[in-house]
């Protein structure tokens, strides 16, 4: 009878070869960073299938060129009737109105001549000089900068108003203070 306490050479080899196997399992930090890393592929597999899904099908594409084919057709028509055309906003573009053509842009007025004219005049003619179409808008902004204000984006009237009220406040704290001759008083009458 073959002694059985006594390992066989097969024994060994299997011990040697689980011994071997343990010591090939990972750690716990690296089973963590492995379970991280495959939830990272999951999720990203996962967004990939639901953008994948998100894509319109030929049949979706069926139904929209469709729909382009009948605005074709509507612009079509729209060209050949001015008050259709005009109604989508496809018409001719309007011509430059006279008031338009004759503004001055900003490069063509000298903004600080402009606002220390505006500074010495009484508010109702400061208001009909720059209420004028002569001015454009950003004249009038870059005029109530000129003065020391922050415009913003306020309409032409607004805008108006603002530096008529800045001007009254100046001229006012230069009476209260008790300046008489200031860069705001008004001007003489000529």
């Amino acid at each position: 009878m073959p002694n059985s306490k006594k390992p066989t050479p097969e024994g060994l080899a299997f011990l040697s070869g689980l011994q071997t196997l343990l010591g090939l399992l990972p750690t716990e930090v690296q089973r963590t960073e492995a379970t991280a890393t495959f939830d990272k592929l999951i999720h990203f597999f996962t967004d990939l299938r639901d953008k994948f899904s998100a894509l319109p099908t030929r049949e979706d594409a069926a139904d929209i060129q469709q729909s382009l084919v009948r605005l074709e057709e509507l612009l079509r028509q729209a060209q050949t009737s001015p008050a259709i055309a005009e109604s989508v906003g496809i018409g001719q573009k309007p011509k430059k109105t006279a008031t338009r053509a004759a503004s001055k842009k900003a490069s063509e007025v000298d903004i600080a001549a402009l606002a220390e004219t505006i500074k010495r005049l009484p508010a109702e003619e400061i208001r009909a000089r720059l209420d004028s179409k002569q001015y454009l808008v950003m004249v009038i902004r870059q005029v109530a900068t000129g003065l020391g204000m922050n415009p913003g984006k306020a309409a032409k009237a607004v805008l108006i108003g603002q530096i008529v009220n800045y001007i009254e406040n100046a001229r006012m704290s230069d009476r209260l203070s008790g300046r008489t001759e200031s860069e705001w008083s008004l001007a003489e009458p000529s």
